[in-house]
This record gives structure tokens, sequence and C-alpha cells, in this order.
């Protein structure tokens, strides 16, 4: 290096070179259509599905909903208790400077009398918001204790078997699962028994032995079908999850 040369320096500037990315794969027909055989039809497939009293299900949803409303409640209580005891101790500390500012005795008694008065009855406020909170600790963890005795219920009590159903299509899905009508797009008084006589391949189901089916077997089969065809039903945490955020959800006013 010569006289008066700055010296070179090497190094990083503060970030490495991004590397760059995987293209992603090119989609397959085979991954996005549905198998069927020489005519165009669906191929039927096995499928498993879940048997168990489905009255549980209706129990661990409206479990679950009360709980969010005991949390919520409970959120918005220890809020607006915490909120209270700010202003009260504002309160509180105004008032005893205005006591030890006073010089006349008889003048600072009254204030005494008056401060004593006010600090009881935001004691008897405190105890009864405690009190509240407590109860809904009660409640919410009573709540719990039942989502998990249902929860458990529904793993004991459920059995597996197997069926081979038939998919529906897109369009079809919309018609039966959306609309509540046959496959063909016609009114039923019974869209889940028709569609299991016409998409349950073994055992294959008359009409009228698809309506005699036993709840449990009647909605498992229906759900194996959904489940084949790529229609995604709402699940116990889906449901949650929504109200969830269905109560975050800030309002909004409509402006004219």
């Amino acid at each position: 290096m010569k006289e008066g040369e700055a010296e070179k320096v090497e190094g990083k500037v503060g970030f490495e070179e991004k590397k760059e990315e995987k293209k992603p794969e090119m989609i397959k027909k085979d991954e996005v259509l549905f198998k069927v055989d020489n005519e165009g039809k669906a191929i039927p497939e096995e499928v498993e599905i879940e048997i168990y009293d489905r009255e549980l299900d209706r129990e661990l949803i409206e479990e679950g909903l009360l709980l969010l409303q005991l949390t919520k409640k409970k959120k918005s209580i220890d809020k607006v208790f915490q909120s209270l005891m700010k202003d009260q101790a504002e309160t509180n500390r105004k008032k005893q400077e205005e006591i030890d500012n006073e010089t006349d005795p008889q003048k600072k008694k009254i204030l005494i009398d008056q401060f004593n008065k006010e600090k009881n009855t935001q004691g008897l406020e405190e105890v009864k918001s405690r009190i509240n909170s407590e109860v809904l600790d009660e409640d919410i963890n009573e709540s719990r204790e039942i989502i998990k005795e249902l929860k458990r219920k529904i793993d004991e009590t459920k059995t597996k078997k197997s069926a081979v159903v038939i998919p529906c299509t897109t369009g079809e899905s919309y018609l039966v699962f959306e609309q509540k009508k046959t496959i063909e797009g016609g009114k039923t008084d019974d869209w889940i028994a028709d569609l299991i006589s016409k998409r349950v391949a073994e055992p294959s189901f008359t009409l009228e032995e698809a309506k005699r089916l036993k709840p449990d077997y009647k909605i498992a089969l229906k759900e194996a079908i959904m489940e084949a065809s790529n229609y995604r039903t709402k699940g116990y945490r889906d449901i949650m999850m929504e109200k969830k955020l269905e109560e975050e959800k800030p309002l909004t006013v409509k402006k004219d």
C-alpha cells in the first residue's frame, strides 16, 4: 500500500445476500381432480367414519360458547375494577391533601368524618367487585371441567368403522350441503337420506333405508361423504375461533 492511501476495509455491509426462493412446484392434474372411471363417474373410495353420540357435540359447542361469554365478562369486570381502584386512589389522595392542608380543627374533623364514610363505601364496592370476580372464576373453572369431561366422553364412546363412499363434485356439494337439495338440484324432505342413498356404495342403502338410519350413523356417513368431497365442515375449534374473532372485531360506524 502506498503512503497516503487509505486501507481498504472488507466486510459485510449490514445484511447478507438474500437467497433465491425455490420456485413453487406446478400442480398436477391427478392432485386436483377427483378420480373417475371410464364413464367419467367419481370412483368410490373407502373412508373411516366415527360413531358416537352427536348430542355431545351440541353440548360441547354450547358449553364452549358459555365459557367464551364468562371469560369476556370476567375480563370486563376486572378492567372496570382496575379503573375504579385507580380513580379511587386519585380521589383519596386529593381528599387527604385537603385534610392535611386544613388548619381549622373543626373543619378538619368534618373532612375526616366525610373521608372515612367515603372509604367505607369504597371498601364495600371493592368487596362486591372481588366477590363477583371470584364467582366468575369459579364458573369459568367449572365450565372448563365440563368441556374436558365432554371431550373425554366423546373419545371413550367413539367407535371407528369404515364405508365406501362416492365423492360429490363441487357443483353437487353446493346443491346438497349449501342448498339442502338432492345432488340433481331437486327438492327433498330429507336431503341427508337422499345423499346417502346415492353416494354410499358399501353398504348401499335405499332411500327408505337411509331415512331409517340411526342418527349417529346417519351423521357419520354424511360427514364421510363431505370429507371425501373435500367439503370442509366446521368443528368445535372452528366455531369457537370464529366466535372469538367475531367478539374481538372492533365496532365500526357506517358513514353516510
